[in-house]
């Protein structure tokens, strides 16, 4: 895994885990300019991603000297998305993989990728609880800051 995708790793699981909060299978990729080559989404990721989203997938957990949460897991027709980070934007994307494989193109610039995308990374107004942009503040409105 390449640093910037390691950092982007951490702010990620924390996403899922406080906001998002979604089952599925996750690939994510970050670019340094802005586009995206198609090709870093590797055919075996590409493999794993619609097996979880149209079948079943089971992976038996390594046994390196690592505390594993468990032997291996399991999941059947799940979300799968290729995760895309902009280095430099705050936002990221979710892509299915389904609408990943329709693209025809070498590479994805960050307006294509926002197009296409099936879920724009988003957080939760500390007030209301409703979805806001990554850019804003803890807030949605200066009514819900007030309270």
């Amino acid at each position: 895994m390449h640093k910037r995708e390691a950092e982007f790793q951490t702010y990620f699981n924390s996403w899922l885990r406080n906001v998002h909060k979604e089952t599925g299978l996750y690939e994510l990729k970050v670019a340094v300019t802005d586009k995206l080559l198609m090709s870093r989404l590797e055919e075996h990721q590409k493999d794993w991603l619609l097996a979880v989203k149209h079948g079943t997938a089971v992976h038996k957990m390594p046994d390196a000297g690592f505390t594993n949460p468990a032997d291996c897991w399991c999941m059947t027709e799940q979300p799968a998305y290729v995760v895309v980070k902009y280095y430099g934007k705050e936002d990221f994307f979710l892509i299915d993989i389904d609408d990943w494989c329709k693209e025809t193109t070498k590479s994805l610039k960050y307006e294509r990728a926002r197009k296409i995308a099936s879920v724009i990374s988003y957080k939760i107004c500390q007030t209301c609880g409703k979805h806001i942009p990554m850019y804003k503040q803890k807030y949605c409105s200066d009514k819900c800051q007030r309270q």
